[in-house]
This record gives C-alpha cells, structure tokens and sequence, in this order.
C-alpha cells in the first residue's frame, strides 16, 4: 500500500516514455491514449497495467465500457505468459513449458490488486471510484485508474464532457488516469496515415489531459513495412505545448508492448 506523501509519481514501465514523463505519472494527471479501432491504444494501457501491476503492487481500477471480465484477464494473462491470444483457451496446442508459464502466470495474477468495473455511462464513474476508494482503498492511500474506450460512454452529442469529468476526478482523489478512446476515420483517407490530434473524436482534450498520446503502427497499412514489430507513440504534452515520438516494441501474438 502507497502514501500519497511519499509518492509523486508512478512509473508505465516504459522507458523513454516515463523519461518523457519526467519519472511518470503524477496523481491529478489525466493521460488519453488513442488510436484507430485494432492499432492498440487498449493493449497499450494493458501493458502499463502490467507493469505497474508486477513492479509496485500497487492496485488498479480498470473500468471498461467495451470489454468485460473475463476478456480482460485473458488479455492481461497473455501479456504476463507470453502465451498467444490464439491459444490461451487451446490447451492441447500448448506445450509442456508454455502450460507451465500460463499456469504460473494465472496464480501470479489472482493475487494481484485488480479490480474491475463494466460502469452504466461515464456519469456514474465518479460514484465507482468514490466506493472503491471507501471500501477497498485508505483515504491516504494511492492507486491507479483506468477507463477504457471512453468514447462508448456516452452520445456522441455528449462527449465533450468526459475530459472534464475525468480530470475533475483525477484531482478529486489524488490519483492519476489512464483514458482510451478510437479515432475518427480521417487517417484512412490522408495519404500520411499517422494520427493529428484533429482525429480525436472527443473535444477539449487539450483543456483538460495532461498528456495525449496517439498510437501508430505502421504494419496495419503495409504489411511489408519496415517498422513490422515496432509501435510509434506520439505524445502531446499540452503544458508544455511539446511534441515527442518515441518507439517501442509490438507483439501482434499477446498484443502487447514492450521496451525497445
């Protein structure tokens, strides 16, 4: 368990990102990860979740507006096991060590600090995360939320409220946040397929999220790319109006990131 005094910030686990980050995330930040439907924004918060998860113990909220229980543990199994999505519920396709380290990984995990929530809309995340914080975590104790796929939250006519909400959450309970959310379609028609922040679907981000990161692999247009394997990240950071990319590994099996 975490003291909010001794804490100031909480590492993804990814290098040059947490480089980026000025030693990583800070509680009171929001940081949106985004990209196009299968690029990996999901899998992205899922190997920081990871991360953080095996290096600190320390406990995660994911709330889900897509994705329920148990597909989540099997993605998160798999980034731990290293065992291909494709045969995690195949075990005859599994040899004796893979059998082994999926066996291993699912009694690691069943002691970690996770909890999950699918919530209704995006309006009852506050009251989640107050509960939780009541029930599961100390008033001076410190834990990570993540909210995925917030896009699905609410109407399209309403979602330019989640920035704010999110935020105001954030800052509320001391804690940091992680967002996912899908881009508009507006990649596939530009010769430069790479995202801009205009791709966002939801509006305000720059007002409210400390950090936007978007992204981009370059495989899923030319499958004969150079970069097969590799992710770009490109980071927005609206304090300091900066621009980075930064690299980082991808295994299309687990669906996972990695240090380059």
């Amino acid at each position: 368990m975490y003291d909010i005094k001794k804490i100031e910030n909480i590492k993804t686990g990814f290098t040059e990102l947490d480089s980026l980050l000025v030693g990583g995330l800070n509680p009171g930040e929001l940081m949106v990860i985004g990209g196009r439907p299968s690029m990996g924004a999901t899998s992205l918060a899922l190997s920081i979740s990871k991360n953080i998860l095996l290096e600190k113990r320390m406990p995660i909220l994911w709330l889900s507006f897509s994705m329920n229980y148990d597909e989540f543990m099997k993605r998160l199994i798999s980034t731990i096991s290293a065992i291909p999505l494709d045969k995690y519920h195949k075990f005859h396709l599994l040899n004796s060590k893979e059998l082994e380290r999926l066996t291993s990984s699912c009694a690691q995990v069943s002691r970690l600090p996770i909890y999950f929530e699918m919530p209704f809309d995006v309006h009852n995340t506050q009251s989640i995360v107050s509960c939780f914080i009541a029930n599961i975590i100390k008033n001076d104790k410190i834990f990570i939320l993540f909210v995925d796929d917030i896009g699905r939250a609410v109407s399209p006519q309403n979602r330019q409220i989640i920035p704010s909400l999110l935020k105001q959450i954030a800052v509320n309970f001391h804690i940091p946040i992680i967002a996912t959310t899908n881009l508009n379609r507006r990649p596939e028609v530009r010769s430069d397929k790479k995202p801009r922040l205009s791709d966002l679907r939801i509006r305000n981000l720059e007002k409210y999220a400390d950090v936007v990161s978007l992204v981009y692999r370059d495989e899923m247009y030319d499958p004969c790319s150079d970069e097969k394997g590799f992710a770009e990240v490109i980071t927005f950071f609206f304090k300091d109006d900066a621009t980075y990319s930064l690299k980082l590994e991808f295994d299309s099996n687990t669906a996972s990131f990695g240090n380059p």
